[in-house]
């Protein structure tokens, strides 16, 4: 046969072992369910586990199962992923006490079981590495990784007749096993079958070289899908039905001396526990406070009785408690700066702008409270132009509300 026949023939072949794998092959799908009785935090250790392995953190990600195993000694998966690190970190005698640890707690787990072979044949335990590998197979009938181990395992033994066996079993199931059709020829070679030995050494290598299938290796994730960490689902808390609403339009009260509306806020205004309607407008009363009755309805309140009284271009509100005195307090952006009003309680504001330290450093076109510097307090964070494209002011302590930059 010339190469150009040889060549083309090799490729049908693998052509057609992926038409079958296709057709026959199973996905498994490894995520371990998190039962009521996991402790939260043991699971959230595992899954951080998890993240840090696929980041190559891998003494960090052992710790991490290590400690979520030992905060809930139930959970069988941070135990088979601390035994699968210590694998990567090449601590063999400590990786097969974490998975047989595993395998006392859960032994229908077949990674478990993968993992342990995986470290008594990294061991040269040959015989106990394939009853390791064997049980494998007895829990995921469709494994193809635990039949190539096992044929390995028979292979080293001189065992090659089950070998052959194991690793037909193999490619049975998965045909462009590249790892299996190079046992194999190794098998077959052993027992004198050259022809068919040379058959599957060119598989091996066509497989490989066209990057059809990869080799199994000795790096982490290399050595068959049960050899990375699992994450274990997390209980999500049940989340309530949705509530069903009915919105109707309703008029705001009486047309009170104004031209354009800028940004609005609720906010309790009057301390009675409704939440009234504060909106920021151009031209005398900058600030309309629409206060919100008993019967649904809104009513205008008179700035002078409230404090709120502010003139000029008002563009937005924000509503937070920025002295935590727990009553919110009121922030305006207007053209020329911000205003700040303490919330005195029974309707009453206090303009505190000055005392506060707010100073003009821009033409603000937005404003919102928030703790931007994660110290506990709140903090305005304000938008503008043209002086800066961004303004943040940080509040000080309780006991002198000051703004600073």
């Amino acid at each position: 046969m010339d190469a150009a026949v040889w060549e083309n023939d090799l490729e049908n072949k693998c052509m057609r072992r992926l038409a079958r794998l296709t057709l026959f092959s199973v996905v498994a799908v490894f995520t371990a369910g998190a039962e009521t009785r996991f402790d939260a935090d043991a699971v959230r250790l595992n899954n951080r586990g998890v993240a840090l392995m696929g980041q190559q953190f891998t003494e960090k990600a052992q710790e991490a199962f290590a400690e979520s195993f030992h905060k809930d000694p139930k959970l069988a998966q941070a135990a088979v992923n601390d035994g699968i690190a210590l694998l990567t970190l090449q601590k063999i005698d400590e990786a097969k006490k974490a998975l047989q640890q595993a395998i006392e707690l859960d032994p229908t787990s077949a990674q478990a079981w993968y993992n342990l072979g995986l470290a008594q044949h990294a061991n040269n335990e040959l015989d106990d590495a394939l009853k390791s590998f064997q049980q494998a197979v007895k829990l995921d009938p469709r494994d193809v990784d635990s039949y190539y181990f096992e044929g390995v395992c028979y292979r080293e033994l001189k065992q090659f007749d089950k070998a052959i066996d194991a690793l037909k079993k193999a490619l049975a199931i998965q045909p462009l096993h590249a790892s299996s059709e190079f046992a194999l020829a190794r098998a077959l070679q052993a027992t004198g079958d050259k022809d068919g030995a040379k058959e599957h050494f060119k598989l091996f290598q066509h497989m490989t070289s066209t990057k059809i299938s990869a080799a199994i290796g000795l790096a982490y994730g290399e050595q068959g899908h049960y050899s990375t960490v699992t994450p274990v689902e997390e209980p999500q808390a049940r989340q309530p039905s949705m509530i069903p609403i009915k919105l109707v339009a309703r008029t705001l009260g009486s047309n009170a001396p104004s031209t354009s509306t800028g940004g609005a806020c609720m906010l309790d205004a009057t301390g009675s526990g409704q939440m009234d309607l504060v909106l920021t407008q151009t031209g005398p009363q900058a600030i309309r406070v629409l206060h919100r009755k008993g019967d649904g309805s809104f009513q205008d309140l008179d700035p002078a009785t409230t404090g709120l009284k502010l003139s000029g271009n008002a563009i937005a509100c924000a509503v937070g408690d920025y002295d935590s005195d727990n009553l919110n307090d009121l922030a305006i952006a207007m053209d020329g700066g911000i205003r700040l009003f303490r919330n005195l309680g029974s309707g009453k504001f206090e303009d505190v702008t000055t005392e506060a330290g707010l100073t003009q450093l821009n033409r603000p076109t937005g404003i919102t409270f928030i703790d931007f510097d994660h110290d506990g307090d709140l903090d305005l964070f304000i938008t503008g132009s043209p002086s800066f494209a961004l303004t943040s002011v940080a509040v000080m302590p309780r006991r002198t509300p000051r703004y600073s930059l």
